[in-house]
């Protein structure tokens, strides 16, 4: 494309090639960004987390300044300044400018940089072919790129730059240029010879380096500890691997876990890693394992410092934890700052709720409605105050307080639960199960149309309709509206439903309600309607069966188990159906020919 834009610029002149330029470059726009929705996004993404993070690299040049910290070594020095939360290694700053300071140093990057300016600058530029300028430009938008891309460590790609800066630095030069290279030429031994001895240098550099690279060591080591090896097998080795890499924790940190495996104390391994990388919540997640037993309290701040740091060990840490607390002020110890202390409180509260039931719902009190975050949380709040009202006198704390107006909610637990479930209608406005909720704080207060309507607005709008269908049957169904019953059962038979399961659970709620209201033809037609939905599963057919033969039908009836004895032929419970059905079928059969001759 580059050379065909120079050949319109050389044919029809500059002003040709620029409109050109604009057209294709316009066209090439339109073709991304509605070309392919992943690269759209891509474009259109506003996350700037790299430019948040050159305050942190700004730590790594100004700590090693003259000499940097050695060229790969970012990585392992960077591991001592990261801050944040999370487990993220940065093997490079992503942005040329500060690879090269951090590691060669500020002295020698500048050095470099200015004698990449002058070799690049734009008076040899212009100097150039015509076309040969395309690959400054390429150089320039490299650079661009590299200040928020990085990827010029990869071989291949350095040498692409390189031959291009040689397209650029070659070509037309003055007499004094072309001079002193045609010198070099007349010493083609010593030119060979420095170019072996170099090449012999980074051969012996390569050998003496070949395995011992971060990357290759820690995958050894990542075998071995999954392996469970203990420290006394791997000490002498992880005490050479930390004299060639100093600065990294991930060594450090394998010591933590070895000697854990061993039963050995973790803590002065635990306390190198922690030196190396202050944010390491994997290392305090080990020390808290390793202190449980012994100290539970010093266990729970480490498990609290772990949360904090590293926020992927949250569910982990909520399963073992909850050993350690006995009460409120056990599991106040755990809970994280910040986001973290909402997620963990939602965690947490399900393994503490049949143990410590009254911890549960006090740290759901205290830390789930002021984070306003967790849906699990407020679920579990709005089903505690739905739960005292259905206590009635056994919860006084929900009875109106006196010189209150009976139907007043205020004072009581009906406005609670109702305020706690409108909360789970605004953070899922689209689902049922807030409407249902309120629903029911509504039911167990009297206020049954209260509890229709809610439903019947929610359930037009909810991705889950069914849900809303099944709870306005119910309560219906309590306050005795006959209509309202029959209606949502009929719209429950035809309401859109996705995976399959819901859809059988829908209709199999429709055959039960039906068959309670004493009509077990239309239980049977829901469950033939369930056999057309999932007709290679066993519950629609053992449907069909039973509720076939509560009408009767025993010649369906008889077909029905038949087709389970088939499916399932080690079950004996179909093999006795099947014999009871035909009984039932010939007794049938015989008293209809007796009728019949006796009418004769």
């Amino acid at each position: 494309l580059s050379l065909w834009f120079q050949r319109q610029s050389i044919t029809y002149g500059n002003s040709s090639a620029l409109g050109a330029i604009v057209v294709a470059a316009g066209g090439s726009v339109a073709m991304i960004l509605f070309g392919a929705d992943s690269v759209r996004q891509e474009l259109l993404d506003t996350d700037a987390s790299k430019v948040g993070l050159l305050s942190q690299f700004v730590t790594v040049v100004l700590a090693f300044p003259l000499f940097g910290t050695g060229r790969g070594a970012f990585e392992p020095a960077f591991a001592e300044f990261r801050r944040g939360s999370g487990h993220i290694v940065f093997a490079q700053p992503e942005n040329v400018v500060f690879q090269w300071v951090s590691e060669w140093g500020i002295p020698v990057a500048l050095v470099a940089f200015a004698a990449i300016v002058w070799a690049l600058r734009p008076r040899e530029f212009l100097a150039r072919p015509r076309i040969l300028q395309g690959a400054w430009i390429g150089l320039l938008g490299a650079f661009i790129h590299h200040l928020g891309d990085f990827s010029s460590e990869v071989p291949g790609v350095a040498i692409a730059y390189v031959v291009r800066a040689g397209v650029v630095v070659s070509g037309v030069g003055d007499e004094s240029t072309s001079f002193r290279i045609a010198r070099l030429g007349r010493y083609p031994r010593h030119l060979a010879l420095g170019a072996c001895l170099l090449a012999c240098v980074a051969g012996f550099a390569s050998f003496y380096a070949w395995g011992h690279s971060i990357d290759e060591e820690r995958r050894e080591y990542a075998v071995r500890l999954e392996a469970k090896q203990p420290l006394s097998v791997m000490r002498a080795d992880l005490v050479a691997t930390l004299h060639r890499h100093p600065g990294e924790p991930y060594f450090a940190f394998a010591g933590a876990v070895a000697a854990y495996h061993g039963g050995e104390t973790v803590v002065p391994w635990a306390a190198l890693a922690i030196e190396r990388a202050p944010v390491y919540g994997r290392v305090h997640y080990v020390l808290a394992r390793s202190l449980a037993a012994r100290s539970p309290a010093q266990a729970r701040l480490e498990y609290r410092l772990a949360v904090e740091q590293d926020e992927t060990l949250l569910e982990a840490i909520a399963r073992e934890a909850a050993p350690l607390v006995r009460d409120y002020d056990d599991a106040a110890q755990l809970l994280p700052n910040g986001r973290a202390g909402a997620d963990f409180v939602d965690a947490f509260g399900a393994t503490l709720a049949e143990r410590l039931p009254a911890t549960r719902v006090r740290l759901d009190e205290t830390y789930g409605i002021t984070a306003r975050v967790s849906v699990r949380t407020g679920v579990r709040l709005t089903e505690d105050a739905l739960l005292d009202l259905s206590l009635g006198d056994a919860a006084p704390w929900c009875l109106p307080k006196p010189g209150i107006q009976a139907g007043n909610q205020a004072g009581s637990c009906v406005a609670l639960a109702i305020e706690r479930a409108r909360h789970l209608q605004r953070v899922e406005p689209r689902r049922c199960f807030g409407f249902i909720y309120e629903a029911r704080a509504h039911s167990l207060n009297g206020a049954f149309a209260s509890a229709l309507s809610v439903l019947e607005g929610a359930t037009p709008k909810a991705t889950d309709p069914g849900l809303c269908l099944i709870e306005m049957a119910l309560v219906a169904e309590r306050a005795g509206d006959h209509v309202r019953f029959n209606s949502s059962l009929e719209k429950l038979r035809k309401a859109a439903c996705s995976p399959v399961d819901q859809c059988l659970h829908n209709l199999a709620f429709v055959a039960d309600a039906e068959a309670r209201g004493g009509n077990p033809l239309g239980a049977l037609a829901a469950c033939r309607q369930a056999h057309k939905f999932a007709s290679d599963r066993l519950e629609p057919m053992r449907c069909v069966a039973e509720h076939a033969q509560r009408s009767g039908l025993h010649g369906e009836a008889l077909e029905a188990y038949g087709w389970l004895q088939q499916k399932d032929p080690n079950n004996a419970e179909w093999k006795q159906a099947v014999l009871r059905e035909k009984e039932q079928l010939d007794r049938q059969r015989l008293e209809l020919d007796l009728r019949t001759n006796w009418l004769k």
